[in-house]
């Protein structure tokens, strides 16, 4: 009696280790997720509020156009720089949508993310490039309508210390939440292959 009874308490206990093992699995893929999510729920609310500033300043333009003495190649310069950079940004949220771990293999969600992160870096690269050019363009073609004082230039260069501030923290931000998803992705393909 005492043998049925042992290996009845342990074909029990056996019964419990496999549903508790099945439960950690869950749990653990999960997490994972839930990280990898949390990751690109961050890049995907700073793209949306870059989206919005874009937008904003296209909306802006025009108007300060009419109240300044904006000349209208300045004018179309700046216009022509903010219409790439709402598509450039419009395709980098079009790629963070295109994430999903439910209903897409770990190999499709990491291109994505890797078109992500090339786009990205092109996008810091030639972001910078074409702000700058397009920003001495400006001041070119404004001529005698810019007055160089000290208060001015004093100006200019604390923008573009800031700008370039941003830019390295903005840089620094994408690098970790991409390398996130990325290490998200890497150990669900490792839970995955464990299974």
């Amino acid at each position: 009696m005492e043998l049925e009874e042992l290996k009845a308490s342990w074909g029990i206990l056996s019964e419990r280790l496999a549903q508790n093992e099945i439960v950690n699995q869950r749990l653990v893929r999960e997490m994972i997720e839930k990280k990898t999510l949390s990751a690109q729920s961050r890049l995907q609310r700073y793209d949306l509020f870059s989206l919005v500033v874009v937008f904003v300043t296209i909306i802006l333009l025009p108007l300060i156009k009419i109240n300044t003495v904006l000349l209208t190649s300045s004018f179309i310069v700046l216009m022509s720089m903010m219409a790439l950079a709402l598509a450039v940004q419009a395709y980098l949220m079009y790629l963070l949508l295109g994430i999903d771990l439910q209903g897409k293999g770990i190999v499709e969600n990491m291109k994505v993310i890797l078109r992500y992160k090339l786009l990205n870096k092109r996008n810091h690269t030639w972001g910078a490039v074409v702000g700058l050019l397009g920003g001495g363009a400006v001041i070119l073609l404004q001529g005698d309508k810019i007055y160089f004082h000290t208060m001015n230039v004093v100006t200019i260069v604390v923008l573009l210390l800031c700008t370039a501030f941003v830019s390295v923290v903005q840089y620094r931000f994408y690098r970790n939440n991409i390398a996130a998803m990325e290490k998200g992705l890497r150990e669900l393909e490792d839970f995955e292959k464990e299974q």
